[in-house]
């Protein structure tokens, strides 16, 4: 249940920050979900899309080199979770996979965080 309090809260703080920056002149359009292509890196397509959240909000985010380091050292599964729009979707897997690893929730708290 904690896992899910967590992710709810994570997803909350990013959830509508790209509604607080509209141009004067059009709507500010949400950032794309993270596909990465085949081959690609999950993790990198991930810090692009909470980054871009997070800058949209005004508000910094884990560096990117700290973000991909911890992203990789995570469980494939809680990668994909890293995520916002991934989590928003699977946040009942995201938080099962969550209470499973506490080390891995404590990485992925840790990266998933706002900087001040």
């Amino acid at each position: 249940m904690r896992s899910l309090s967590l992710l709810v809260v994570l997803s909350l703080s990013f959830a509508g920050c790209e509604d607080k920056k509209p141009a004067p002149s059009e709507p500010a359009a949400p950032p794309k979900a993270a596909a990465p292509a085949a081959g690609g890196n999950t993790c990198e397509a991930n810090y692009a899309v909470m980054n871009e959240y997070a800058q949209a909000s005004g508000k910094p985010f884990t560096p990117r080199d700290e973000f991909l380091a911890g992203c990789q050292a995570l469980p494939e599964p809680l990668q994909r979770c890293a995520n916002i729009d991934y989590q928003m979707k699977n946040m009942m897997q995201c938080s099962q996979e969550l209470a499973k690893d506490k080390a891995a929730e404590a990485r992925f708290k840790e990266i998933m965080k706002k900087r001040e």
